[in-house]
């Protein structure tokens, strides 16, 4: 039996993963989906202190308080940020990371950080709620279809400008590079978030261990492909559980074959890019994107539909 903890993406609450849960579930592991302090269920605690580093104690506490090790670790969107500081904190307890069509920051990088479009975004946001520090929610988030779309905007909710701005701060880099990590990307039209930063923000060439996934759908692949997304999670489990024999942390487990997923292992091709399909994600490259197709990408992951307005 595996242990996963799900981490949800920015306005999202833990209600976001539980199309996942029985999947994972059912296969006999363990899941927890916990909302992220200021959010959901949880609204009535936001404030403008709520940062970064809240979050990131969300998760520790929530390992801690269980006493849970082993776990695969999962983070969507915002959460990569989430899920870099808590296996800083706590490497013992984590066996694998998952980021989900994110990108993978490093010591002193913020969301508002990583690229000019998701600042002015961010920024947008907070002088249309007019307090200076709460950012609005807007847009679909790349559900677009009925019931789907109303039920996701019927839950999402503000976050603390803070979140987005405080840099995260590493104390042991290294127990982060350390670890098994799987990249899944969402590569629907509308959901390519990842697609739009990877060329600035992707981990270093010199980093090997990474286990490139892809999904066909929009960013939020919680929502619109559960069940694709459930094989790739259950996928890590194999791969772990495997790799080290029945002393592994995990154990022996079955394969599941994944169905409706890219599912293929991608290594480091000596020092410079990564390739996905027939597209190549040059690692060490950072000029900054303007292309239109990147604005509305980082725009709508961020929630602001600027398609609409051309």
């Amino acid at each position: 039996m595996a242990t996963f903890v799900l981490v949800h993406g920015a306005w999202f609450g833990g209600w976001c993963w539980q199309r996942v849960i029985p999947l994972l579930e059912s296969a006999g592991h363990e899941v927890y989906a916990p909302t992220l302090t200021g959010l959901a269920e949880r609204a009535s605690e936001l404030s403008p202190e709520v940062g970064l580093d809240t979050h990131i104690q969300d998760i520790v506490g929530l390992l801690e308080e269980k006493n849970l090790h082993g776990v695969i670790l999962v983070g969507h969107s915002y959460a990569g940020m989430v899920i870099t500081g808590v296996v800083d904190q706590v490497p013992e307890r984590i066996a694998h990371l998952v980021y989900l069509d994110t990108f993978v920051p490093r010591d002193g990088e913020s969301m508002a950080s990583v690229s000019i479009i998701v600042k002015w975004v961010l920024r947008k946001r907070v002088r249309a709620s007019g307090d200076g520090w709460r950012v609005a929610t807007q847009g679909t988030y790349g559900v677009t279809t009925e019931p789907d779309r109303s039920w996701v905007l019927s839950k999402v909710t503000p976050q603390s400008l803070k979140t987005f701005e405080q840099p995260l701060h590493l104390k042991n880099p290294g127990a982060v590079s350390g670890k098994p990590r799987t990249l899944i990307t969402c590569t629907g039209r509308r959901g390519g978030y990842f697609r739009s930063l990877v060329r600035r923000i992707f981990a270093r060439p010199t980093e090997a261990g990474w286990r490139l996934r892809q999904l066909p759908t929009s960013h939020c692949a919680m929502i619109t492909m559960p069940r694709g997304l459930a094989d790739l999670l259950l996928d890590v489990v194999w791969q772990e559980g495997n790799k080290g024999g029945r002393g592994s942390a995990l154990g022996r487990v079955s394969r599941v074959t994944p169905v409706h997923t890219a599912v293929r292992s991608y290594t480091r091709d000596e020092g410079r890019s990564f390739e996905v399909g027939n597209q190549v994600l040059i690692s060490s490259h950072r000029k900054l994107l303007s292309s239109k197709e990147a604005v509305v990408n980082i725009a709508e992951t961020l929630g602001h539909d600027l398609g609409r307005q051309g």
